[in-house]
């Protein structure tokens, strides 16, 4: 009698806790503005294919090197499983892209998941956005930017895609799409040469006439073109949180439900992660180990500075959604978290991992893709200026090993 008394208690306490987290998340649902993911607009379907060639297609670089598609994989949430992106020289893609005589870039390709839906600020130093106040561009090419930019032409063919303009700048640089031969030539000049080998083959020429007919066709059409496919093929995929959201509570198991309730309490995971896009787009510094070639001579890479060369900006980088995030590990810009376990992991304690980050496991992971060492930069002097600009929000959290294993439960439903 006594055993079948303590079975209906813990039942009852049980059904007690969950109603009670339910009701704790059902408020930080409100307050957070968290929201199920919604289908993006039909699609213009002949643009569509008319995008997905062209971000398939070689042609978009001078040499005929890359494809949008060389780093951004479809099965891969449109980034690649590689943490340092490969570009011009390097071969094959995805799992099988590997150096060769290809250069290393010092960041990883960021995921194309929801940039359309959620994003007005791209690229992991946040150098290229669509105000979304005084609706206009801001890039680093002065000619695209304000309400009446000089190349007015391209920004009107842009349509105010942020997604886009973005499109338009791996074709710029020489070590990414731009080849040897962008060397030296005017962004303008790189953008007419593409638009001209673009417009020579008929199967291009004739779909542009047909969905522009009264346009003459520049370097924004192709890459508005290339927006409506990254706009349909990466939209945010429905999952279980959504049906949460949507208020059922039987979507989430009771792990993933403290896993919510510790994004949004011990966690901090809301201070940047809410909202519809669950990212504030903000640029911040989270003391992420410095790894890879960088942008400078000594091999650093200041984020958001060599965007605005404003000293405050130092070591921030881009914010980005969790919305699909298990389906593209290695993360953070230069992929040093091999999987969600080392995200949150890094989140626990950021100022102990980037002092004593361990490279070998991510070395011996990803060194047959490359044909030189990955640097791990462990001066002393440079951590320190890293630690000492790290943003407000960072401090260590103190989560047990159970708790942790809750939050990543919890992020896998996104």
């Amino acid at each position: 009698m006594r055993r079948l008394y303590f079975f209906f208690a813990l039942i009852f306490s049980t059904t007690l806790f969950a109603r009670d987290i339910d009701q704790k998340l059902k408020e930080y649902i409100r307050v957070f503005r968290y929201e199920p993911a919604k289908k993006v607009t039909p699609p213009d379907v002949e643009l569509f294919h008319l995008g997905r060639k062209l971000f398939h297609d070689k042609i978009l670089s001078l040499n005929g090197d890359n494809a949008c598609s060389s780093c951004h994989q479809g099965n891969h949430g449109g980034s690649e499983p590689l943490p340092l992106s490969l570009g011009n020289g390097a071969s094959g893609t995805g799992q099988t892209r590997y150096q060769e005589n290809g250069h290393l870039l010092p960041r990883r390709s960021p995921s194309l998941i929801g940039r359309s839906q959620f994003h007005f600020r791209v690229f992991w130093d946040g150098r290229v956005m669509f105000h979304p106040r005084a609706l206009h561009f801001v890039t680093p090419i002065d000619e695209l930017n304000g309400d009446d930019p000089e190349y007015f032409h391209i920004v009107d063919a842009l349509n105010e895609r942020v997604v886009a303009a973005q499109a338009l700048f791996p074709l710029l640089d020489p070590k990414e799409m731009g080849g040897p031969e962008s060397e030296g030539m005017k962004p303008i000049e790189v953008w007419n040469q593409v638009t001209k080998n673009v417009l020579e083959r008929e199967e291009y020429s004739s779909s542009f006439k047909k969905l522009f007919p009264e346009e003459k066709i520049n370097i924004g059409h192709i890459a508005y073109s290339i927006s409506e496919f990254i706009r349909i093929r990466f939209q945010v995929p429905r999952t279980k949180f959504d049906e949460y959201l949507e208020g059922e509570t039987t979507a989430l198991n009771a792990s993933e439900k403290r896993g919510f309730l510790l994004y949004n309490e011990k966690a901090r995971c809301n201070r940047c992660h809410f909202g519809p896009g669950l990212t504030n787009q903000t640029m911040q510094n989270v003391l992420v180990p410095p790894v890879g070639p960088g942008k400078t001579p000594t091999g650093q890479d200041f984020g958001q500075w060599h965007a605005t060369k404003n000293e405050n900006h130092k070591y921030r980088f881009l914010t980005p959604t969790l919305r699909g995030i298990s389906t593209h590990p290695p993360f953070f810009h230069n992929g040093t978290a091999i999987d969600l376990k080392e995200v949150v992991t890094h989140y626990n304690d950021p100022f102990f991992r980037l002092n004593n980050f361990d490279g070998r496991p991510f070395t011996e992971l990803f060194e047959r893709f490359y044909a030189q060492n990955i640097s791990i930069n462990k001066n002393p002097y440079h951590l320190f200026a890293i630690r000492q600009s790290a943003s407000p929000i960072i401090q260590k959290l103190g989560l047990s090993e159970s708790e942790q294993q809750d939050l990543v439960n919890f992020l896998k439903t996104l």
